[in-house]
């Protein structure tokens, strides 16, 4: 019987993977309004019952998506901050870590891409509910780096990260429109690491004191 119960579980978990991965898939191509879950369900090989068993419905599901590619963000933020690396380095790793998780999640680059777009903002619960910490950590660097005369005193830790955002996503974004108007390719890993170490000298230049 336990192990019956256990195998139950184990198919449950792997159901609801199979359906979030599939709806990650349709809703960054499609968005919220065009995403359908007959396509979700038919993607994850799953009874579309199952959907609204577990996310309870469409949007339920599609606020599962974000939490996830949210906190896997979020989490790099976290990772980053090992308490015997300068504030320098410990700031960089952050925005690297992140412009690399961009890099290798597109999906979650076009998801943010149709919330900018979008009127109802559906991903504000969920930001909300799980930017906190990441975030917090981030800001924490900066007024660290503050306090301690490496960075101007004027600097803005939440003008900081949002500049840090919107440069490493504007890059994916607009790529393919870039490459258009530059004639150059940026997909291969020597481009985007020519930009992002121009990008992060970019924004200390901008926020180190003296400079």
């Amino acid at each position: 019987m336990a192990g019956r119960t256990e195998k139950k579980k184990r198919d449950s978990a792997a159901t609801r993977e199979s359906i979030v991965a599939a709806a990650t898939v349709e809703f960054a191509a499609l968005g919220f309004a065009g995403a359908r879950v007959d396509v979700i369900a038919d993607r994850a090989k799953a009874n579309k019952r199952m959907i609204y068993a577990y996310f309870g419905d469409k949007e339920g599901l599609y606020r599962e998506v974000l939490r996830q590619l949210f906190t896997r963000a979020l989490e790099l933020e976290a990772a980053a901050l090992a308490p015997a690396v300068d504030l320098r380095h410990k700031a960089e790793d952050i925005i690297r870590r992140y412009f690399w998780f961009l890099a290798d999640n597109p999906e979650f680059v076009r998801l943010v891409g149709w919330e900018v777009l979008s009127e109802e903002k559906r991903a504000l619960p969920v930001l909300l509910e799980t930017a906190g910490a990441g975030l917090e950590a981030l800001f924490d660097v900066v007024r660290q780096g503050i306090a301690a005369g490496i960075l101007r005193p004027d600097v803005d830790p939440a003008q900081v990260a949002h500049a840090v955002n919107v440069l490493c996503l504007g890059f994916f974004q607009q790529q393919s429109l870039l490459e258009t108007l530059w004639h150059r390719e940026l997909s291969s890993r020597a481009a985007r690491e020519q930009f992002l170490d121009n990008l992060v000298t970019f924004v200390f230049d901008g926020v180190t004191r003296g400079a």
